[in-house]
């Protein structure tokens, strides 16, 4: 049994499949999606890639028939009991269901890392780091048409995210906490990675961490707030990192390790027999 149905998920489930052909195999993945290509979400906000299908690389049928393995997707595994060696898993039409499984492996990933300031439950915040969300975000700018749009953080997503808002022609500001532009790269080639982001209209605002995000009366976004000013925005973006998907694990009593995330062996195993992470 697999938890999680995108990338590493998917994987491993093949990978189980092609050492034993004999295995029953079963994937549950709580959103509607599996194996799609999360490095061209931000081509599909800005349009270049046009038809979200071009995204998505496999479906559960091509699983089911090519390599016998059992995707089922809108299935939420609420809680595994590795006493028992069983998970309940929550259809989308309701009720639950107990399921046994031999081995498992928990692929839950990791979920958006929100910063700690007021006003993030407002309207128009969006982030980017699934095909749903990607679609949330898109069919606002299509039908909400907004002018202004405000990314929080500058790693890779956002700007990506910058480079896609800019060539729908919103007007792009940049805010990251951190003295320097794109910290995955030294200095020397940060800069003419800024230079290109203002030849092309983006605002950037470095070492000016986000305090607050202000809404309007019906509760939409409408202003942010960060140290040493502030600026009218029609959305914003939260480019801010991803932290591990770890609830599941945590409350069956996985041990996780020092940065957060399920601490494995050198065999992925858990402190659990017979799951792996």
């Amino acid at each position: 049994m697999v938890i999680g149905a995108v990338a590493a998920g998917l994987a491993a489930a093949s990978r189980a499949r092609r050492v034993n052909p004999r295995l029953e195999i079963l994937v549950y993945e709580k959103g509607p999606d599996i194996s799609y290509s999360a490095c061209g979400l931000p081509h599909f906000i800005s349009g270049q890639v046009s038809d979200a299908e071009a995204l998505r690389v496999y479906s559960p049928e091509f699983f089911l028939t090519r390599r016998n393995i059992h995707v089922h997707t809108q299935h939420e595994v609420t809680e595994i009991s590795p006493g028992r060696r069983r998970v309940t898993v929550a259809p989308r039409g309701g009720g639950l269901e107990e399921v046994h499984y031999d081995h498992l492996v928990i692929s839950t990933g990791a979920e958006p890392a929100r910063p700690a300031v007021p006003g993030l439950d407002l309207s128009g915040i969006f982030h980017v780091n699934d095909l749903g969300a990607a679609f949330a975000l898109k069919k606002h700018l299509e039908s909400a048409r907004p002018r202004r749009a405000t990314i929080v953080g500058a790693g890779y997503i956002g700007l990506e995210m910058a480079e896609a808002l800019a060539t729908r022609g919103l007007e792009v500001r940049v805010i990251e906490r951190s003295k320097g532009l794109f910290e995955a790269v030294d200095d020397d080639m940060a800069a003419p990675i800024e230079k290109e982001l203002e030849a092309h209209g983006v605002r950037l605002h470095k070492a000016a961490p986000i305090t607050a995000l202000v809404g309007d009366r019906q509760a939409h976004v409408r202003r942010v707030v960060w140290e040493g000013g502030e600026a009218e925005t029609c959305i914003v973006v939260l480019a801010t990192g991803v932290r591990p998907r770890v609830k599941l694990a945590e409350e069956a009593g996985i041990r996780l390790g020092s940065t957060g995330a399920i601490a494995v062996n050198e065999f992925m195993e858990t402190n659990e027999a017979a799951v792996y992470a």
